[in-house]
């Protein structure tokens, strides 16, 4: 059974916010995905072999060298057969939804993301929006992943980054795709803190984590853009100079 994270970039239509602009407060990509296309697209797939522990695969799309349309079908095909559950941060309010607008603009087959909209959202369903989760389903104030991230340690997409969108207008749609690995394996180091956490096993996180180390340190040709993520950090303190009454010393973890 796979577990797939996924996270979009995507791009205005110029063509669509001509004939429709926003009005007022309303330029927020959240209120406005409806006028935007899929430029890149990232999907980390993680499987757990009883022999080999946990197989990592990366698989990234971009408008650079596929139409949007095989893009939806690539994504839609990483989510059928042994899918335990799709992982997303803020994806039932935009990846998704996007997802299956972009497949029905294109006419391009969509079954399993079909399949995962039509399930009834509780404690067993396929897909799992850790945004959801952190804010009980909208009740508090949305932050960014990277924030989140922030405050466990967990790197991130820096601010400074330039943004998808410049990559794109730069025709550097390598880039682009690459915006979206980042967020992918930082929402899934995230779902690891937070599963972690509920079932009170640390070595969980370190498990993983040192597992996700192993795998882009064995490929450094090609995943040399994740070293950020080979680096684990210190487990149950909050980051360094972070702690508004100090830092926690380690041996208080009550794991």
């Amino acid at each position: 059974m796979k577990t797939v994270t996924i996270d979009l970039s995507t791009m205005p239509n110029g063509a669509i916010i001509d004939r429709h602009p926003p009005r007022g407060d309303q330029g927020d990509l959240s209120i406005n995905w409806a006028t935007h296309e899929i430029a890149a697209c990232a999907a980390l797939v993680v499987e757990h072999d009883p022999r080999q522990g946990l197989i990592f695969q990366m698989f990234s799309f971009s408008r650079g060298d596929m139409s949007e349309a095989r893009i939806v079908r690539e994504i839609d095909g990483l989510c059928g057969n042994d899918l335990r559950l799709v992982m997303t941060f803020n994806g039932r309010g935009f990846d998704l939804p996007l997802l299956r607008l972009r497949a029905i603009a294109n006419w391009a087959d969509a079954p399993n993301l079909h399949r995962i909209n039509a399930e009834v959202s509780h404690s067993g369903a396929i897909h799992r929006d850790l945004l959801d989760t952190l804010t009980s389903r909208g009740s508090a104030p949305k932050p960014r992943l990277a924030q989140v991230c922030a405050a466990l340690n967990i790197p991130s997409k820096d601010d400074r980054d330039a943004d998808a969108t410049d990559y794109v207008h730069q025709d550097r749609w390598d880039r682009c795709a690459r915006y979206c690995e980042i967020d992918v394996i930082s929402t899934w180091l995230l779902n690891l803190h937070l599963e972690a956490h509920q079932t009170v096993d640390l070595h969980r996180v370190q498990d993983g984590w040192s597992a996700l180390a192993k795998w882009i340190e064995a490929d450094q040709s090609r995943l040399a853009r994740l070293q950020r993520f080979t680096r684990l950090p210190l487990f149950g303190c909050p980051p360094d100079g972070a702690g508004a009454l100090g830092d926690r010393p380690l041996v208080e973890v009550t794991f």
